[in-house]
């Protein structure tokens, strides 16, 4: 999906709360090429615009991955009085 300036929509699945979407579009906006990311909670959708180049399918499927096992995983790790940093 590498190529020229544009804007890339997906699905992305397994965000629970504001602060999951936050940490996605921040991991989706430190990406080289990404020039701004939107993420809704409700939609589970994000949209990126890019400058081309390297920006791919791939880079942005690894970044939004990252945060949303992170976030459940913390979630899951407090509830049992285990909270995890950052």
């Amino acid at each position: 999906m590498e190529g020229p300036s544009g804007e890339l929509s997906f699905r992305v699945r397994g965000m629970v709360c504001n602060l999951c979407a936050l940490r996605v579009k921040r991991a989706l906006e430190g990406l080289p090429g990404v020039e701004e990311a939107e993420v809704d909670l409700e939609t589970e959708r994000a949209t990126v615009r890019h400058k081309g180049g390297g920006v791919s399918s791939g880079n942005l499927g690894r970044a939004v991955a990252s945060k949303v096992v992170f976030s459940r995983l913390r979630r899951l790790l407090g509830r049992f009085g285990k909270p995890i940093a950052e």
